[in-house]
């Protein structure tokens, strides 16, 4: 594999007008600091500083910072990407003073400069206390390696299938992880002539240690070609939401209850849960070791020896029988948790491609199902630095597979855009998802995250109409006959003219004053 640049700025241990700061740990992010008119002034690294692949991606922070005596202190991050979209709503640094991580109990003071944003704010500090300051709640590559054992041990009590594979290796090194969930029962010895899913018999990268005799190399097989839905999390490093919903997924999908059996039953279950390591554990935002926005390289095809994470993605996709596939985001600008689609030109398909998303807001307080976006418009758009969105991954599925049903999963940092009424289930053993109670809305956390996606399972059995605790029946919408047909009869946003980049100034005021779309 072709290698990544080795240097970090990190700081080991800096002592600084009372305080000791340190960013040298998996996930942590602060360049230096500075003590200026009373004032801690703290520079945040980019995505590989200090290479020739240096970024301008520049929002995570994530450091630790002991004080040997009692004081009050002040913070200032003074080179952070612009996030007006999250400050204004009263977004805030949360902070871990070692019995476990919350947001700042007071208010942030957020500024914009001419070329950067300006986060500050206070926090007393106790003698002999050290305490850990982030962008929003950490998930890193220990957090996940905790969470995968847990719930293999878990699995095992409950007799869940659950395997946990070593993929391939970031080229840094590190792990990616398949996890894959079914029943048992849907497994099948070798002697039987059933239709086989193995992985790696040509791609010789794939698998490491199942062919260094590290893990069992068994192969895995299922009957009938159990219908397969992928997922993948943390293309993006910062986006540490995506893995809360992950949690909540796998939370549904080892439950001992009728729906969660009918899940593993009905389905194979396989779970990239982080697709770029490297970036996690550099505390980078955005980017890969290579500076590289991993959400772009998905198409045309993936080369392994630079993109092994996306190019094992790619083989399962290909591979199985797929039948739905997410990717989990973040989003610091859009409110709330909703969804990219791609746009599809049968009618059939584009209500099938949008039954899903509006099966989850039946399923979730939280989703938005009119902030989806399914236009070819969103799905072409070109960045900035001229990668084009084609190369995301749930575009990619589509272009490779043919798959209808893939999505992109997005959820805010902060807080959601409204608050739908869940209906309560047929069963009486499930509880709904409580909607909130009064005007105020609790800001998103890692609870109302794996809320999220313990929503994202149950919504696959909707789509059959096989979730024996179902919440159609008891929606506004009683069926899904009339889902569909409320789904065909909205309007559609179609493009009229090419997708232009999205740096323009120009271009994207004339798109405020839609020149470029219409109804249909």
């Amino acid at each position: 594999m072709t290698g990544a640049p080795p240097s970090l700025v990190r700081l080991e241990e800096y002592a600084c007008e009372g305080l000791v700061f340190s960013s040298d740990f998996d996930s942590g992010n602060l360049k230096c600091a500075r003590f200026v008119q009373g004032t801690y002034q703290l520079e945040i690294a980019r995505d590989c500083e200090g290479t020739p692949q240096e970024t301008r991606s520049c929002t995570w922070f994530h450091f630790r910072v002991r004080a040997e005596k009692h004081q009050k202190s002040k913070f200032k991050i003074v080179n952070m990407n612009k996030q007006g979209a999250l400050y204004r709503f009263g977004f805030r640094v949360v902070v871990d003073d070692g019995t476990g991580w919350s947001r700042l109990s007071t208010p942030v003071d957020y500024r914009e400069r001419r070329d950067s944003g300006e986060v500050q704010w206070e926090y007393e500090f106790q003698a002999k206390e050290e305490a850990a300051f982030a962008f929003t709640y950490p998930y890193s590559c220990e957090d996940l390696e905790k969470s995968l054992v847990d719930a293999s041990v878990l699995a095992s009590k409950r007799g869940v299938y659950f395997r946990r594979q070593l993929l391939c290796r970031s080229l840094e090194g590190r792990r990616v992880d398949l996890v894959t969930i079914t029943d048992p029962k849907n497994t099948s010895s070798s002697s039987e002539e059933d239709d086989q899913t193995f992985l790696g018999d040509e791609e010789t990268w794939l698998f490491p240690d199942a062919r260094a005799g590290i893990e069992p190399a068994e192969k895995l097989m299922f009957r009938r070609r159990r219908p397969t839905i992928l997922v993948g999390a943390r293309v993006h490093p910062g986006e540490t939401p995506a893995s809360f919903v992950l949690e909540g997924l796998l939370d549904v999908l080892l439950a001992e209850d009728a729906r969660s059996q009918r899940l593993r039953a009905k389905y194979v279950w396989r779970i990239v849960p982080m697709l770029n390591p490297d970036g996690v554990a550099r505390g980078h935002y955005r980017r890969d070791a290579r500076g590289v926005n991993l959400n772009r390289v998905y198409y045309p095809w993936p080369d392994h020896r630079v993109y092994p994470a996306q190019a094992a993605l790619m083989i399962l996709a290909k591979a199985c029988p797929l039948y739905l596939f997410l990717d989990l985001h973040a989003h610091a600008t859009k409110r709330g948790a909703f969804a990219y689609g791609n746009a599809l030109d049968d009618p059939k398909d584009v209500v099938q491609n949008k039954l899903y998303p509006l099966l989850l807001s039946v399923n979730s307080p939280y989703f938005d199902f009119d902030g989806c976006n399914f236009s070819k418009e969103h799905m072409l758009r070109v960045d900035c630095d001229g990668s084009s969105a084609r190369g995301a991954a749930r575009v990619a599925v589509r272009e490779y597979a043919g798959l209808v049903a893939a999505y992109t999963l997005e959820c805010n940092y902060h807080c959601p855009k409204t608050i739908n009424h869940v209906p309560a289930s047929r069963a009486r053993e499930a509880s709904p998802e409580q909607r909130p109670r009064g005007r105020h809305v609790e800001p998103f956390g890692p609870d109302a995250w794996r809320g999220i996606g313990r929503a994202l399972a149950p919504a696959v059995l909707d789509l059959d109409d096989d979730n024996p605790w179902g919440r159609v029946s008891n929606s506004k919408w009683r069926t899904l006959a009339n889902m569909r047909a409320y789904l065909a009869a909205k309007p559609s946003v179609v493009l009229l003219r090419p997708p232009l980049p999205t740096s323009s100034k120009k271009n994207l005021r004339r798109r405020r004053r839609g020149l470029f779309l219409k109804k249909v």
